[in-house]
C-alpha cells in the first residue's frame, strides 16, 4: 500500500506523520499547516509515526500488561505497557474507539490506526501525536504543559489552573486591556529549556484545544501565574516547593514511566528555578487583569 510522508516542526524538533493513500492531511492534520516542514530533514527526527489499516494485536495476545484507563480531558485513554512499549486506546468524548497507538524506543517509532468517522479520526490521530510528542520530547528538556499563554512582542507568560478556573477569561482579559498583547496558545504550549541557565522558550503548537490558535511562532518565558477564582483579588508568588508541584501538575506526564517523569520533574526544577511562579485569587475583571500583569511583568 503506498503511504504519503509529512514532515512537521514544533519547538524545533522535527518529526515525521506517514498517511495511508488516501488519507488528506487537511482531513486529519488541520492545525498542522503552520508547521509542515520542507527544509532538509535531520538524520535523528524525534520520532516516526506511520498510520496502519489495521490496529496491532490485542493487549492479551501481544502480552502487554495493563496499566490503566485514563480521564484525559473528558475523554479515556486506556494505556498497556510492555517493557518500554505501550499500547493506547483513545476515545473521543463520546466514547468511541478513535485511534490505537502502538508505541516502541522510547516513543522515537510508532503506528497508528484510526475510527470511526473523520471528526473521531482527526480527534484520535491528534491526540496519538501529542502523546508521542510528549515522551519522546521530554529527554531533551520539552515539556508539554497545560495553560493559556498570552504574549508581548519578547515574552510569554503561562496561565495554569485547573479546566473552569478561569485561564482563558483571564487570558482573554490581557488581550482586551493590556496593549500588545496576543494570544500565542490557549491550552497545550510547548517548553524547551536552554542550557546553561539561559531560560526556557515557549512555543506555539498544532494543539490549542477549543481555541483556533496555531502559531509557529516562540517566546522567551516571562512568568507564570497560577489562577484561583475567589471573591476578591489578590496575588502573592509562590515559595519553590508547591510552585514545582503546582507546574508539575499542569504537565503531561506518566508517573509510572521512571525515565520520562524524571526527565519532566528534572525540566521542571529548573524552570522554577529561573522564573517567578504567582498565585492569583481573583474574580474576571480589569483590576485582576492588571495586578497580575503588574506582577508577572516588574515583580510586584
Amino acid at each position: 500500500m503506498n503511504t504519503q510522508p509529512f514532515h512537521f516542526k514544533v519547538a524545533d524538533e522535527v518529526f515525521t506523520i506517514t498517511l495511508l493513500e488516501g488519507q488528506s492531511p487537511i482531513v486529519l492534520l488541520p492545525s498542522f499547516g503552520p508547521f509542515l516542514y520542507k527544509e532538509e530533514l535531520p538524520a535523528n527526527p524525534l520520532f516516526e509515526l506511520t498510520l496502519s489499516p489495521t490496529p496491532p494485536a490485542s493487549p492479551d495476545e501481544a502480552g502487554y500488561e495493563m496499566i490503566g484507563d485514563f480521564d484525559c480531558g473528558g475523554c479515556i485513554h486506556k494505556i498497556w505497557r510492555k517493557q518500554s512499549d505501550y499500547l493506547i486506546h483513545i476515545y473521543s468524548v463520546t466514547n468511541e474507539l478513535a485511534c490505537v497507538l502502538k508505541t516502541e524506543n522510547g516513543f522515537t517509532r510508532c503506528t497508528a490506526s484510526v475510527h470511526g468517522n473523520e471528526e473521531n479520526q482527526c480527534f484520535g490521530l491528534n491526540n496519538a501525536i501529542m502523546i508521542v510528542f510528549s515522551f519522546s520530547a521530554a529527554p531533551k528538556g520539552i515539556l508539554m504543559i497545560h495553560a493559556s499563554v498570552p504574549c508581548t512582542d519578547t515574552k510569554a507568560y503561562l496561565f495554569l489552573g485547573k479546566s473552569g478556573t478561569g485561564k482563558s477569561t483571564h487570558c482573554q482579559l490581557w488581550l482586551k486591556h493590556i496593549e500588545g498583547t496576543e494570544l500565542l496558545n490557549d491550552d497545550n504550549p510547548a517548553l524547551r529549556i536552554l542550557p546553561n541557565g539561559e531560560g526556557t522558550i515557549v512555543y506555539g503548537t498544532p494543539w490549542s484545544g477549543k481555541t483556533p490558535c496555531y502559531r509557529n511562532t516562540q517566546r522567551q518565558l516571562g512568568g507564570i501565574l497560577k489562577l484561583q477564582q475567589a471573591p476578591e483579588n489578590a496575588i502573592q508568588r509562590m515559595p519553590p516547593v508547591p510552585a514545582m508541584a503546582e507546574v508539575l501538575a499542569s504537565c503531561s506526564t506518566m508517573t509510572w514511566d521512571t525515565d520520562t517523569y524524571h526527565h519532566i520533574c528534572q525540566s521542571v526544577i529548573n524552570i522554577v528555578k529561573q522564573t517567578a511562579v504567582w498565585h492569583l485569587k481573583n474574580l474576571p475583571n480589569e483590576e485582576a487583569c492588571r495586578m497580575s500583569h503588574q506582577a508577572l511583568t516588574h515583580g510586584n
